[in-house]
């Protein structure tokens, strides 16, 4: 994903526990994490953290549609690496939402911000959209163009 400028990109669904991909690609440790996945990947980016790391959970989408619940076998790392970990909505923020659409625009109109879409093409393709959410199935925003 060099076109985003990203430094490092794992691919999930590969063969082989997530904490080894993760420690592969930040090999120093991470110092900060931004969640909304859950699961496997948090549990692996405990065990990667830095002394102090500071790590931001906005969701738990690989655990919305499942039944059993995933323990994490790293959480003795929030205590141990002294870990901060906080959790949001961005509803939290509504009250600077003005500020922060006036910064986006800012930043997408001198293409300081990229998007990607995965796009489905008509009401009949509303539950493939849907679940792709779920399974990786799209990249970016997944959006439904309906017929005109």
């Amino acid at each position: 994903m060099r076109s985003l400028d990203a430094d490092h990109v794992i691919d999930y669904k590969s063969p082989g526990p997530f904490e080894d991909k993760l420690r592969a690609a930040a090999p120093a440790g991470l110092d900060v994490y931004f969640d909304n996945v859950g699961g496997e990947q948090l549990d692996a980016a405990m065990g990667v953290a830095k002394r102090n790391a500071r790590f931001a959970i906005c969701g738990m989408i690989g655990m919305y549609n499942s039944d059993a619940r995933i323990g994490f076998a790293n959480l003795f790392a929030v205590i141990s690496k002294r870990l901060q970990s906080r959790g949001f909505i961005n509803s939290d923020y509504i009250s600077r939402r003005s500020e922060c659409m006036a910064q986006m625009g800012y930043w997408v109109s001198k293409g300081l911000i990229q998007s990607r879409y995965t796009i489905f093409d008509g009401l009949d393709k509303r539950p493939e959209a849907f679940f792709s959410l779920f399974s990786g199935g799209n990249t970016g925003k997944t959006l439904v163009r309906l017929d005109v």
